[in-house]
This record gives C-alpha cells, structure tokens and sequence, in this order.
C-alpha cells in the first residue's frame, strides 16, 4: 500500500466514528468541529467554514502557490500529529501522516471504548 492509500483507508474509517462526537469548538484559527476519543483529538474542516491556513501555506497562497482544498481532517494523538488529510471532489493531498502502527489500533480501541489506561 501507498502512503496516500493508507492515510485515506484511516481518513475514511474515522470520518463516520465521528458523527455524534463532533461539536463546534471557536480556536485561534476560527470555528471548526472537534472531536475527542481517549489519547486522540481531531479537527474536521468542511467547505463551510473559511479557510484555515497554517503559516507556512499562508505565504504560499499569497504568491499563488497553494489553494486550500475543501476538506480537512486533522489527528493528534497525545498533542503528536499522525495524519493531516485535505481534500475536495478531485484532488487529495496528505500532508503528514504518521507511518502505520499501533496508534491505529489504539485509535480503534478509543471509539469503541476500549483503550487500555
């Protein structure tokens, strides 16, 4: 498997854990939905709310270089970053994903309230 087949078999078994958990949370980079799941958070971006764009991207789309895609999905485990996800209706890009491990079972565990202490 590919790093982008991988971090999109994670995106896609997270996204629908994440309805009923999700609320809107004001950060310092706007309204975005959040979520919790033992060790793990997640922020979930959709086209509805405005772009939220790190500092490094910010000067990139200044010049042109880089157009936020619709779509974002972002995963902390212990305040750890193991995948950054964005898309839209054509386009993918993976922006950080953490190699496969065993944070992945451990993200299982966590939605379905398992995880060990």
């Amino acid at each position: 498997m590919t790093r982008l087949s991988d971090a999109l078999e994670v995106r896609d078994s997270i996204l629908p854990l994440l309805i009923g958990r999700s609320r809107w949370e004001e950060t310092n980079i706007g309204r975005v939905l959040v979520a919790d799941a033992g060790q793990f958070e997640f922020l979930y971006r959709t086209p509805f709310q405005r772009e939220v764009l790190h500092a490094m991207r910010r000067s990139h789309v200044q010049v042109g270089l880089y157009k936020q895609l619709e779509y974002g999905l972002t995963v902390w485990r212990c305040y750890h970053k193991v995948l950054d996800i964005e898309w839209d209706h054509k386009d993918v890009r993976v922006l950080s994903y953490r190699r496969r491990g065993s944070w992945e079972s451990e993200l299982a565990a966590a939605f379905s309230g398992k995880e060990s202490s």
